[in-house]
């Protein structure tokens, strides 16, 4: 579960992005791959959610 917190000693990463409807899974998955593959390997890693609009014109990471 992701859990924002102001007393937490970590950083809190919002990316937005916004995308052609027709490229958004693509972006979507190149997110998750690099999440996968590198930054949950990377020192202090805790934690990323990618989420998409309903419209397909706007892709939000948050990551801790």
């Amino acid at each position: 579960m992701i859990t924002i917190d102001q007393n937490e000693d970590v950083f809190t990463l919002i990316n937005g992005f916004y995308v052609d409807p027709a490229n958004q899974k693509e972006l979507v998955d190149l997110l998750i791959e690099a999440t996968d593959e590198t930054m949950s390997n990377l020192p202090g890693f805790i934690s990323a959610s990618i989420h998409q609009s309903g419209d397909g014109e706007r892709v939000v990471n948050y990551a801790q």
